[in-house]
């Protein structure tokens, strides 16, 4: 049984080709595993569950969710930078110059690093909605439900998104 055995939904979880154990992802260096070696990531759900009513969680509720208008803002934060740092005549270069030792002020203005990057984003999310839309279609039609393909033309149609993912975030995990 996994150390997480507890949670309803265990972390998504790579496993070994060849081995029996499997380890969190969080403990998998990538720069030590090739993808080569390593299956796709995994989700395992409890077999036991323990439901606790907490009373009146709504009190709570501003302290654990993002409010609507939160999220809009999270959005609208990278375009708004973009916009005041062209106003000021600054490049995205020269602001992260400025901003070396703190990427976090970078974050989401990568979309902007060239007019082709934020058409190529943008092209490759339309395109993921498109695709899964169309295959969700077309199990609807054929009344043949498989959401293993569901999934796999998600996944290869985020791919890209997924590297890129993963590069930025390399990024911004080096220590400066």
């Amino acid at each position: 049984m996994n150390v997480h055995s507890n949670l309803i939904v265990d972390f998504p979880s790579r496993q070994r080709v060849g081995s029996t154990t499997t380890s969190t992802s969080s403990h998998i260096s990538p720069s030590s595993h090739s993808p080569s070696t390593l299956t796709r990531p995994r989700v395992s759900f409890s077999e036991v569950i323990r439901v606790q009513t907490v009373p009146k969680l709504s009190k709570y509720q501003q302290d654990l969710w993002f409010t609507a208008d939160e999220i809009k803002a999270f959005k609208a934060r990278p375009k708004l930078m973009h916009r005041a740092l062209k106003a000021n005549g600054l490049t995205l270069a020269q602001f992260a110059e400025e901003n070396i030792d703190n990427t976090a002020a970078f974050l989401g203005l990568d979309n902007f690093l060239t007019e082709a990057t934020l058409h190529e984003v943008i092209s490759r999310r339309k395109m993921l909605f498109r695709e899964v839309l169309r295959e969700q279609r077309r199990q609807m039609e054929t009344g043949a439900y498989d959401a293993d393909r569901l999934a796999t033309v998600s996944e290869h149609n985020s791919s890209w998104s997924t590297s890129r993912a993963f590069i930025i975030a390399k990024i911004h995990s080096v220590k400066r």
